[in-house]
Protein backbone atom coordinates (compact mmCIF):
# COMPACT_ATOMS: atom_id res chain seq x y z
CA UNK A 1 0.00 0.00 0.00
CA UNK A 2 1.40 3.42 -0.54
CA UNK A 3 1.74 6.22 1.74
CA UNK A 4 -0.69 8.35 0.07
CA UNK A 5 -3.33 5.89 -0.21
CA UNK A 6 -6.24 6.68 3.04
CA UNK A 7 -5.73 5.23 6.41
CA UNK A 8 -9.36 3.38 6.36
CA UNK A 9 -8.01 1.20 3.68
CA UNK A 10 -5.33 -0.11 5.85
CA UNK A 11 -7.95 -1.77 7.85
CA UNK A 12 -9.84 -3.30 4.66
CA UNK A 13 -8.57 -6.43 3.54
CA UNK A 14 -11.28 -6.79 1.00
CA UNK A 15 -10.70 -3.67 -0.27
CA UNK A 16 -6.98 -4.23 -0.84
CA UNK A 17 -8.09 -7.89 -2.02
CA UNK A 18 -10.66 -6.19 -4.64
CA UNK A 19 -8.48 -3.53 -5.42
CA UNK A 20 -5.81 -5.32 -6.42
CA UNK A 21 -7.59 -8.54 -8.46
CA UNK A 22 -9.18 -5.29 -10.88
CA UNK A 23 -6.51 -3.26 -11.05
CA UNK A 24 -5.52 -3.79 -14.65
CA UNK A 25 -8.52 -5.56 -16.11
CA UNK A 26 -10.20 -4.08 -18.96
CA UNK A 27 -13.48 -4.94 -19.06
CA UNK A 28 -14.15 -4.51 -14.69
CA UNK A 29 -14.02 -0.99 -13.54
CA UNK A 30 -13.66 -0.70 -10.12
CA UNK A 31 -13.53 2.10 -7.39
CA UNK A 32 -14.12 2.89 -3.58
CA UNK A 33 -15.71 5.91 -1.68
CA UNK A 34 -15.49 6.65 1.83
CA UNK A 35 -18.07 8.02 4.38
CA UNK A 36 -17.96 11.48 2.41
CA UNK A 37 -18.58 10.15 -0.60
CA UNK A 38 -15.25 10.87 -2.21
CA UNK A 39 -13.52 8.50 -4.48
CA UNK A 40 -10.69 6.80 -2.94
CA UNK A 41 -9.44 3.97 -5.42
CA UNK A 42 -9.84 3.47 -9.02
CA UNK A 43 -8.76 0.96 -11.47
CA UNK A 44 -6.99 1.79 -14.50
CA UNK A 45 -9.54 0.51 -16.75
CA UNK A 46 -12.11 3.53 -15.16
CA UNK A 47 -9.52 6.07 -15.08
CA UNK A 48 -9.28 5.20 -18.85
CA UNK A 49 -13.11 5.21 -19.30
CA UNK A 50 -13.62 8.76 -17.44
CA UNK A 51 -10.77 9.85 -19.29
CA UNK A 52 -8.78 10.45 -16.17
CA UNK A 53 -4.72 10.86 -16.85
CA UNK A 54 -3.56 9.85 -13.30
CA UNK A 55 -5.51 8.28 -10.11
CA UNK A 56 -4.27 11.27 -7.97
CA UNK A 57 -6.48 13.79 -10.24
CA UNK A 58 -9.49 12.15 -9.17
CA UNK A 59 -8.63 10.85 -5.49
CA UNK A 60 -10.63 13.28 -2.97
CA UNK A 61 -13.00 14.81 -5.81
CA UNK A 62 -16.58 13.28 -5.45
CA UNK A 63 -19.15 12.74 -8.46
CA UNK A 64 -19.97 16.37 -8.92
CA UNK A 65 -16.41 16.98 -10.05
CA UNK A 66 -17.12 14.74 -12.93
CA UNK A 67 -20.16 13.99 -13.94
CA UNK A 68 -23.15 16.79 -14.81
CA UNK A 69 -25.17 17.53 -12.08
CA UNK A 70 -28.65 15.64 -12.54
CA UNK A 71 -26.61 12.31 -12.91
CA UNK A 72 -24.20 12.88 -10.00
CA UNK A 73 -27.48 13.06 -8.26
CA UNK A 74 -28.47 9.76 -8.97
CA UNK A 75 -25.43 8.58 -8.08
CA UNK A 76 -25.16 10.24 -4.93
CA UNK A 77 -29.13 8.86 -3.89
CA UNK A 78 -27.59 5.16 -4.90
CA UNK A 79 -24.45 5.47 -2.71
CA UNK A 80 -26.52 6.73 0.12
CA UNK A 81 -29.05 4.09 0.31
CA UNK A 82 -25.92 1.87 0.68
CA UNK A 83 -24.60 3.23 3.89
CA UNK A 84 -28.23 3.88 4.83
CA UNK A 85 -28.80 -0.18 4.43
CA UNK A 86 -25.98 -1.17 5.11
CA UNK A 87 -26.14 -3.94 2.43
CA UNK A 88 -25.26 -4.14 -1.55
CA UNK A 89 -27.23 -3.11 -4.18
CA UNK A 90 -26.26 -4.96 -7.17
CA UNK A 91 -26.85 -5.74 -10.97
CA UNK A 92 -28.45 -2.11 -11.13
CA UNK A 93 -28.59 -0.05 -14.86
CA UNK A 94 -26.93 2.52 -15.13
CA UNK A 95 -25.71 4.94 -18.07
CA UNK A 96 -22.54 6.74 -17.61
CA UNK A 97 -20.92 9.24 -20.06
CA UNK A 98 -17.18 7.92 -21.39
CA UNK A 99 -14.36 10.68 -22.19
CA UNK A 100 -15.63 11.40 -25.03
CA UNK A 101 -19.62 11.96 -23.42
CA UNK A 102 -21.22 9.06 -25.09
CA UNK A 103 -23.42 7.37 -22.81
CA UNK A 104 -22.51 3.76 -22.15
CA UNK A 105 -24.82 1.07 -20.36
CA UNK A 106 -23.06 -0.14 -17.09
CA UNK A 107 -24.27 -3.09 -15.09
CA UNK A 108 -23.28 -1.76 -11.74
CA UNK A 109 -22.98 -3.04 -7.92
CA UNK A 110 -21.78 -1.22 -4.83
CA UNK A 111 -20.64 -2.83 -1.55
CA UNK A 112 -20.47 -1.40 1.70
CA UNK A 113 -17.03 -1.65 3.28
CA UNK A 114 -16.65 -2.04 7.25
CA UNK A 115 -13.12 -1.72 9.03
CA UNK A 116 -12.54 -4.32 11.63
CA UNK A 117 -14.70 -3.01 14.38
CA UNK A 118 -17.59 -3.46 11.96
CA UNK A 119 -17.86 0.43 11.32
CA UNK A 120 -19.20 1.23 7.61
CA UNK A 121 -16.37 3.59 6.55
CA UNK A 122 -17.15 3.32 2.78
CA UNK A 123 -18.47 1.68 0.03
CA UNK A 124 -16.62 -0.39 -3.04
CA UNK A 125 -18.61 -0.31 -6.81
CA UNK A 126 -18.03 -2.33 -9.35
CA UNK A 127 -19.43 -2.01 -13.04
CA UNK A 128 -19.46 -4.29 -16.01
CA UNK A 129 -19.84 -2.83 -19.94
CA UNK A 130 -23.55 -4.08 -20.81
CA UNK A 131 -22.48 -4.13 -24.31
CA UNK A 132 -19.56 -6.46 -23.89
CA UNK A 133 -21.03 -8.54 -21.58
CA UNK A 134 -24.48 -9.35 -22.64
CA UNK A 135 -25.98 -8.33 -20.26
CA UNK A 136 -28.77 -5.80 -20.49
CA UNK A 137 -31.40 -6.40 -18.42
CA UNK A 138 -34.95 -6.65 -20.17
CA UNK A 139 -36.93 -3.12 -19.60
CA UNK A 140 -33.86 -1.17 -20.50
CA UNK A 141 -32.91 -3.42 -23.76
CA UNK A 142 -36.17 -2.52 -25.39
CA UNK A 143 -34.87 1.48 -24.68
CA UNK A 144 -31.47 0.94 -26.11
CA UNK A 145 -31.86 1.96 -29.84
CA UNK A 146 -33.44 5.13 -28.80
CA UNK A 147 -30.71 5.83 -25.79
CA UNK A 148 -28.07 5.10 -28.34
CA UNK A 149 -29.92 7.14 -31.13
CA UNK A 150 -29.82 10.54 -28.77
CA UNK A 151 -25.97 9.68 -28.18
CA UNK A 152 -24.87 9.80 -31.69
CA UNK A 153 -27.84 12.53 -33.25
CA UNK A 154 -28.32 14.90 -30.16
CA UNK A 155 -26.76 18.11 -32.00
CA UNK A 156 -30.10 17.06 -34.45
CA UNK A 157 -33.64 18.12 -34.22
CA UNK A 158 -34.97 15.14 -32.20
CA UNK A 159 -38.68 14.02 -31.48
CA UNK A 160 -40.18 11.90 -28.58
CA UNK A 161 -42.43 10.34 -31.63
CA UNK A 162 -38.94 9.35 -33.35
CA UNK A 163 -37.92 7.82 -29.74
CA UNK A 164 -40.52 5.91 -29.70
CA UNK A 165 -40.80 4.03 -32.47
CA UNK A 166 -37.26 2.92 -32.36
CA UNK A 167 -38.52 1.19 -28.96
CA UNK A 168 -41.70 -0.13 -31.06
CA UNK A 169 -43.89 1.28 -28.33
CA UNK A 170 -46.52 4.39 -28.52
CA UNK A 171 -45.63 7.68 -27.81
CA UNK A 172 -47.64 7.81 -24.34
CA UNK A 173 -46.10 4.08 -23.55
CA UNK A 174 -42.27 4.90 -24.46
CA UNK A 175 -42.61 8.78 -22.66
CA UNK A 176 -43.93 6.36 -19.02
CA UNK A 177 -41.49 3.99 -19.27
CA UNK A 178 -38.57 6.39 -20.18
CA UNK A 179 -39.15 8.43 -16.98
CA UNK A 180 -40.00 5.40 -14.83
CA UNK A 181 -36.54 3.54 -16.19
CA UNK A 182 -34.41 6.60 -16.13
CA UNK A 183 -36.36 9.07 -13.65
CA UNK A 184 -36.01 12.28 -16.58
CA UNK A 185 -38.64 12.81 -19.26
CA UNK A 186 -37.11 12.05 -22.90
CA UNK A 187 -36.72 15.25 -23.78
CA UNK A 188 -35.29 16.25 -20.34
CA UNK A 189 -32.84 13.63 -21.46
CA UNK A 190 -31.53 15.11 -24.99
CA UNK A 191 -31.42 18.55 -23.56
CA UNK A 192 -28.57 17.10 -20.94
CA UNK A 193 -26.87 15.36 -22.90
CA UNK A 194 -26.56 18.74 -25.48
CA UNK A 195 -25.65 20.58 -22.42
CA UNK A 196 -22.84 18.29 -21.54
CA UNK A 197 -21.74 18.22 -25.08
CA UNK A 198 -21.54 22.41 -24.53
CA UNK A 199 -19.70 21.97 -21.32
CA UNK A 200 -16.99 20.19 -23.21
CA UNK A 201 -16.72 22.51 -25.71
CA UNK A 202 -16.76 25.39 -23.75
CA UNK A 203 -13.47 24.09 -21.88
CA UNK A 204 -11.97 22.02 -25.03
CA UNK A 205 -12.33 24.59 -27.66
CA UNK A 206 -11.97 28.04 -28.55
CA UNK A 207 -15.55 28.36 -30.69
CA UNK A 208 -18.01 31.43 -29.59
CA UNK A 209 -20.76 30.32 -27.46
CA UNK A 210 -22.84 31.09 -30.44
CA UNK A 211 -21.30 28.24 -32.59
CA UNK A 212 -21.44 26.06 -29.61
CA UNK A 213 -25.07 26.47 -29.15
CA UNK A 214 -25.62 25.38 -33.14
CA UNK A 215 -23.57 22.53 -32.76
CA UNK A 216 -24.87 20.91 -30.07
CA UNK A 217 -28.70 21.14 -31.57
CA UNK A 218 -29.36 24.51 -30.05
CA UNK A 219 -30.75 27.56 -32.45
CA UNK A 220 -31.17 30.46 -30.36
CA UNK A 221 -28.52 31.40 -29.16
CA UNK A 222 -30.42 33.01 -25.69
CA UNK A 223 -32.38 30.11 -25.31
CA UNK A 224 -29.43 27.59 -25.02
CA UNK A 225 -27.64 30.35 -22.65
CA UNK A 226 -30.75 30.03 -20.25
CA UNK A 227 -30.58 25.92 -20.28
CA UNK A 228 -27.21 26.06 -19.82
CA UNK A 229 -27.74 28.68 -16.72
CA UNK A 230 -30.55 26.21 -15.12
CA UNK A 231 -28.70 23.12 -15.40
CA UNK A 232 -25.47 24.67 -14.40
CA UNK A 233 -25.64 27.27 -12.55
CA UNK A 234 -24.27 29.74 -14.33
CA UNK A 235 -23.40 31.35 -17.91
CA UNK A 236 -21.82 29.46 -20.50
CA UNK A 237 -19.06 32.39 -20.75
CA UNK A 238 -18.76 32.55 -17.10
CA UNK A 239 -18.57 28.44 -17.08
CA UNK A 240 -15.73 29.17 -19.42
CA UNK A 241 -14.56 31.77 -17.24
CA UNK A 242 -14.48 30.28 -13.72
CA UNK A 243 -12.99 26.53 -15.61
CA UNK A 244 -9.83 28.38 -17.08
CA UNK A 245 -9.51 29.88 -13.55
CA UNK A 246 -9.46 26.64 -11.77
CA UNK A 247 -7.23 25.01 -13.84
CA UNK A 248 -4.84 27.98 -14.08
CA UNK A 249 -4.82 27.96 -10.14
CA UNK A 250 -4.28 23.99 -10.30
CA UNK A 251 -1.12 24.54 -12.28
CA UNK A 252 0.12 27.13 -10.41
Amino acid sequence: MSDSEPEFLSRLDSARILADMFANTPDLYFFVKDRDFLFTMCNHALLNKLGVAREADIIGTSDYSIFERTMADKYREEDRAVFRRQRAITNRIWLVPNASGVMEWYLSSKFPLFDHDGKLVGLAGLMRDCRQSGSLLGPYRQMAGAIDFVSEHYHEPISVGQLAELTHLSVSQFERSFKKLFKITPLKYVNQLRLDAASRMLIEGVETIATIAHEVGYYDHSYFTKQFKAAKGMTPDAYRRNTFDRLGRAER
